[in-house]
C-alpha cells in the first residue's frame, strides 16, 4: 500500500505523485496540480474528476495504463485533500516536496502551488473574489507575489526558516479562503435543513 492509498501524510506522497504524473505526460507538476485542486475546492460545491483532471493531465492524453494510474492517484489525492480541508483539527497540508530536496527546488514548487491555486480561483471569476474578506483578498495579493518567488537561494538556516514561515502562511491563508467561501459553495437547495 502506498502512502497516498493509506492517506498518511508522508513526504513520499509528493515524490510518488510527481513520478506518476511525469510518466503520464501531465501538463503541470504535482505541486501546481495540488494548488489547482485546492483552489477548485474553495470555489465549487462539488468538484468532480471531470472538473480538474483535464487541468492537470490535459485533454489529449491517450488512454494508457500510465494515464489510468495518474487518474487513480489524482482521485486518491482529491479524497485526501477534501478530508483534510473538512477536518476540525485543521489537518490540511500543502503537497510539496520533502525537506531532502534543495531549498531552491522547494521554493520554486511552492511558487508553482500558488500559481495553480490562483489559476483555479480565477476560473470562478470576480464573483468568488467579491465574497472574500479583506484579509483573504490581501492574502491572495501575497500569494500572487509568492507565485513569482525568487528561487536563487542558498539554503542556509535563515532561508530555511523563512521558507517554513511562508509555507505556514500559505497553508493558513488557504484555509481562510476556503472558510470565507464555504457558504457560497453550498449546492443549490442546500439550506441546512434536513
Amino acid at each position: 500500500m502506498t502512502a497516498i492509498e493509506s492517506g498518511e501524510a508522508k513526504s513520499l506522497e509528493y515524490e510518488q505523485l510527481e513520478t506518476v504524473l511525469a510518466q503520464a505526460g501531465a501538463e503541470v507538476s504535482a505541486a501546481e496540480g495540488h494548488g489547482i485542486l485546492c483552489g477548485l475546492c474553495c470555489v465549487r460545491p462539488v468538484v468532480s474528476a471531470g472538473d480538474w483532471e483535464p487541468l492537470i493531465l490535459g485533454d489529449s492524453l491517450p488512454a494508457t495504463q500510465l494515464v489510468a494510474d495518474a487518474r487513480r492517484y489524482l482521485d486518491q489525492l482529491w479524497r485526501q485533500g477534501v478530508r483534510q480541508l473538512e477536518s476540525p483539527e485543521c489537518a490540511f497540508q500543502l503537497l510539496l516536496p520533502p525537506d531532502t530536496r534543495h531549498l531552491s527546488q522547494r521554493t520554486e514548487l511552492l511558487g508553482c502551488w500558488c500559481a495553480g491555486f490562483l489559476y483555479a480561483l480565477g476560473l470562478a471569476g470576480d464573483e468568488a473574489y467579491a465574497r472574500l474578506s479583506g484579509e483573504a483578498k490581501e492574502f491572495l495579493r501575497d500569494v500572487s507575489e509568492i507565485s513569482r518567488i525568487d528561487t536563487g537561494v542558498d539554503g542556509d538556516e535563515a532561508e530555511e526558516q523563512a521558507y517554513t514561515e511562508v509555507l505556514e502562511y500559505v497553508r493558513v491563508g488557504m484555509m481562510m479562503v476556503y472558510e470565507d467561501l464555504r457558504a457560497s459553495r453550498q449546492p443549490p437547495g442546500a439550506n441546512g435543513i434536513h
